[in-house]
């Protein structure tokens, strides 16, 4: 076996904890920059490019973020539609269409690389069912300047300016933003699931959008990071103030894979993502479930 072989077998395999994760880093550190076709454990396959986190994840262990890929597994089976916000390179897209043919996919993102991307990945399971679209999401028609770190492009922002643990140079490249329903139109989206994650500049997606567009969403799932809010000088408290959050139950994943209560109260030490579940939905059999 090459050392890439016995490394990449450890940081799968080992059952030590800092052993395994010592593997992938020094996996990644070889191997950045270099294509690799991860195939994921829902069954299909990513053009990946070690360096990212996403990429790194996707292609060493074949999930990213373990108990919402389960969750999202779940919902997909359940929708109509999903509206992916910050889609990267189409993890979630991708598995919507995997579990879900019939599912429309309507992925987003305001880097020109990530739609290209993303793109390349569903045509390269030979899923159609989807539209692409290079716009940023926010709360007005708008020009905004979107920084991207070289080396880290899934922690590309509009909020703030992304500084250590982005991993080196930070490009601004000049993007239009526009409010979600400027992209996609209503009649679209029926019993959808909206994912966003825009690294710090979630209230202004939501705040372009009204209470009978957030209702035409059964589930909507965003990142909330402790870190970002405060680069952002957002506190949790104004994303939760947003008119239409009082007809969604608020829930994030627990430790055991289960949806807990959350509210912008919560004391947060590291990032969680936040789960929306529309009143108007009988969603209630999910809590009984272990998203894992």
């Amino acid at each position: 076996m090459s050392l890439n072989e016995i490394l990449l077998y450890c940081a799968r395999k080992c059952q030590v904890g800092p052993l395994r994760r010592s593997a992938f880093r020094k996996f990644c550190r070889r191997n950045r920059d270099r294509e690799l076709v991860a195939r994921t454990d829902s069954g299909y396959h990513m053009n990946t490019v070690i360096g990212d986190s996403v990429d790194n994840q996707i292609y060493v262990n074949g999930v990213y973020e373990p108990e919402v890929t389960a969750f999202f597994a779940e919902m997909a089976r359940r929708s109509q539609c999903f509206v992916d916000v910050g889609c990267n390179i189409g993890y979630f897209s991708c598995l919507f269409q995997q579990v879900n043919p019939g599912c429309r996919v309507f992925c987003i993102d305001a880097n020109p690389v990530m739609v290209r991307r993303a793109t390349s990945n569903l045509a390269l399971n030979g899923f159609t069912n989807f539209a692409a679209f290079n716009f940023g999401v926010s709360s007005r028609e708008e020009e905004l300047n979107l920084n991207i770190p070289v080396n880290r492009h899934s922690l590309a922002s509009f909020a703030y300016v992304p500084g250590n643990g982005a991993g080196g140079e930070v490009r601004s490249v000049k993007v239009v933003a526009r409010k979600l329903f400027q992209i996609i139109p209503t009649q679209e989206i029926r019993n959808g699931v909206l994912k966003v994650d825009t690294e710090g500049y979630e209230l202004q997606v939501f705040s372009g959008m009204s209470m009978e567009e957030a209702d035409l969403f059964s589930c909507i799932l965003f990142e909330l990071s402790p870190g970002n809010l405060e680069k952002a000088n957002i506190d949790a408290s104004d994303i939760f103030a947003v008119p239409w959050f009082s007809a969604f139950d608020h829930y994030h994943i627990g430790d055991d894979g289960r949806l807990t209560p959350f509210s912008a109260g919560n004391k947060m030490v590291q990032e969680v993502s936040v789960i929306l579940l529309n009143k108007k939905f009988d969603l209630t059999d999910l809590h009984d479930k272990a998203f894992r």
